[in-house]
């Protein structure tokens, strides 16, 4: 147990204090597992764990190799490797490198034996933050109008009346503006005891901040962000007129819309579709992200509109799918959006 009073406990601080992480040797060895993460480097890490499992890289933060530079773990010996600290950390202008050890022990194929295994691994993070552009798709629908007015009340920290009287702009329930993460245990010497520590997500990476978004997207209505938020009848009035100058000088871009696979209740707003074959929407939809792109150095596409009913039959592979596309089989709208973001290397969040 990484609570065990024996272990042997060593804090490091990360620059400007930021955070401290504590690192444990434990007495037992864990064993592995073949089939999960091995670490978690936090919310913008990427990872491989002994199978080949993958996640998405980030811009931030990667995991290397540190004996040829690739997105790899680095190589397995068994025991300890001699002479090397089990955390070192380096820092430029640019990056901070920490390499370190995982220890865990490898079973034989019968399960009777365990062998002792070491593994270095690099974690290096950017310190350059990027200035993010967020495009949703349906803009101007309930959940984008608040995400807009939101963002923007906390850019200029507002408040408002409403029926339970002043409200004040603030990030609550966001988990990298709010929420905190264990990050290891302070140790008590005369008591010999261990104490949790938290930090909050926000100060553990370089992280963008939401007030700096550049936001836009579509919508299949026209309307601009302020008749938008008076349609939602979501948020307080007082507040909508007090964002007024700045959500009426937002309008969405045509939508790529398909009414096979929607509700039916949603044909009165529709005045803002493209028009086209399925290559040509695409070809669109990935001039519009571009043109975010000239504006900010990553791009995230959210999709917030409507729930779109199930394609049958399911599109089952690559081939499969760029038949249909080529044929101009009708596809829901989310999969042309998909396919948009997939060409352009941007991230697509449903």
């Amino acid at each position: 147990s990484s609570r065990n009073r024996s272990n042997i406990v060593r804090a490091c601080k990360l620059p400007n204090e930021v955070w401290e992480c504590h690192q444990f040797r434990a007495s037992l060895q864990p064993t592995l597992n073949l089939k999960g993460a091995e670490d978690s480097a936090g919310a913008n890490s990427n990872l491989h764990s002994a199978s080949g499992c993958r996640q998405p890289q980030s811009p931030l933060l990667k995991m290397t190799d540190t004996t040829n530079s690739q997105l790899l773990n680095g190589p397995l010996s068994t025991g300890r490797a001699n002479g090397i600290p089990p955390l070192q950390r380096s820092e430029t202008t640019e990056e901070i490198r920490v390499v370190y050890q995982h220890s865990f022990s490898l079973a034989d194929p019968q399960g009777d034996d365990l062998t002792p295994m070491c593994q270095e691994k690099c974690i290096v993070t950017s310190k350059r933050v990027p200035r993010i552009g967020v495009m949703l798709v349906g803009l101007g629908g309930n959940n984008g109008s608040t995400f807009v007015a939101g963002i923007l009340a906390n850019k200029h920290q507002l408040t408002w009346q409403s029926r339970l009287g002043t409200q004040s702009a603030n990030f609550y329930g966001s988990f990298t503006q709010s929420a905190t993460t264990h990050v290891g245990y302070r140790f008590d010497a005369q008591k010999s005891t261990l104490t949790d520590v938290y930090r909050p997500i926000n100060e553990l990476l370089p992280m963008a901040r939401p007030v700096d978004f550049e936001m836009g997207g579509w919508d299949m209505s026209g309307l601009d962000m302020y008749q938008a938020c008076k349609r939602a009848q979501v948020l307080e009035p007082d507040l909508i007129e007090q964002l007024k100058p700045e959500l009426e000088q937002m309008k969405p871009l045509r939508a790529v819309l398909n009414t096979d696979f929607i509700a039916s209740n949603q044909s009165d707003r529709i005045d803002n579709v493209l028009e086209g074959r399925n290559l040509e929407l695409i070809a669109q939809l990935r001039s519009d992200i571009r043109g975010m792109k000239d504006r900010v150095d990553e791009v995230v596409v959210l999709w917030t509109a409507n729930t779109e009913k199930c394609l049958k039959p399911e599109i089952l592979t690559v081939d499969d799918l760029l038949g249909r596309v080529s044929q101009n089989t009708p596809l829901p709208a989310s999969v042309l959006y998909c396919m948009a973001a997939i060409e352009e290397q941007v991230p697509l969040m449903n």
